[in-house]
């Protein structure tokens, strides 16, 4: 991941280059902050942002199991507390990658849910509509498990197959794998606000955010349709459009995926 994490500091520096260039109170993303606070050298209005994370059971994870982080220059953490609320009091207005990071002993099991979130003080403050759910991954591919002259087998979701070609990775990664799951866009609880066009599918991908170009298969498609498919992007904070086009005859439509990131099929 490109992001930097805040680093606590003591003091202020009177030269903030930017409105997020420095934070008072910040943690390293292994230990989440509930209030970053930021000092910019100018008065900044922040606006609050809150919302529920739930297990798709409905249940409450624990809140060492989750960490839930908004990203624009830097990444900003917070916790959950005993029943799946979280709430962030001091952000400066931006455009942010809003993270929902499964950690410890969900780590390696549950999938990472992003959306994109613009906060801006002609708003005001932004609460969720419904609760964010994470899903544990419907299956996993270790890489290291398939180095050998059969390679791996191609990952297998609900409606989307994924190419797993072990020499798209950076060799210099550990713990590489590729999984995913995917989740029901109605029980989600992705306000996908930067989406044009009707959402039809989603699912999420790992290991997170890891840069791989590895071609994709939707499936069980109706013959014909015009359709996009997009890749969540931390780097543009934003759904980056990665296929487009005329569904065919066995209903299906290719694409090749720029990151292990969530997946989105729209109808323009």
């Amino acid at each position: 991941m490109s992001y930097m994490f805040l680093m606590f500091f003591l003091g202020c520096s009177d030269e903030a280059d930017s409105k997020q260039d420095t934070a008072i109170g910040a943690e390293p993303a292994n230990e989440p902050s509930s209030y970053p606070t930021y000092d910019t050298g100018e008065p900044v209005e922040p606006v609050p942002f809150s919302g529920q994370v739930l297990l798709a059971d409905g249940s409450v994870p624990d809140s060492g199991s989750v960490r839930v982080q908004m990203c624009s220059e830097y990444c900003f953490p917070t916790q959950i507390d005993e029943e799946g609320f979280f709430s962030f009091t001091n952000l400066s207005p931006a455009l942010y990658s809003l993270d929902v990071v499964p950690i410890g002993d969900l780590e390696n099991s549950h999938a990472t849910a992003m959306d994109f979130i613009e906060l801006s003080t002609e708003e005001g403050a932004k609460s969720l509509q419904a609760p964010l759910l994470i899903y544990s991954y419907a299956q996993k591919t270790e890489l290291s498990e398939c180095q050998g002259a059969d390679g791996c087998s191609d990952l297998q979701l609900e409606g989307l197959s994924v190419s797993i070609d072990p020499a798209a990775f950076d060799p210099d990664e550990d713990d590489l794998y590729v999984a995913g799951v995917k989740v029901d866009l109605n029980s989600a609880g992705l306000p996908l606000d930067g989406v044009s066009g009707t959402p039809l599918s989603l699912w999420y991908l790992g290991k997170f955010d890891v840069e791989a170009q590895l071609s994709l298969k939707l499936s069980g498609l109706n013959a014909g349709d015009n359709l996009q498919i997009y890749n969540g992007d931390y780097s543009t904070h934003s759904w980056v459009l990665i296929a487009e086009g005329t569904v065919s005859e066995l209903g299906e439509l290719d694409g090749t995926l720029s990151f292990l990131s969530p997946v989105l099929l729209v109808q323009p």
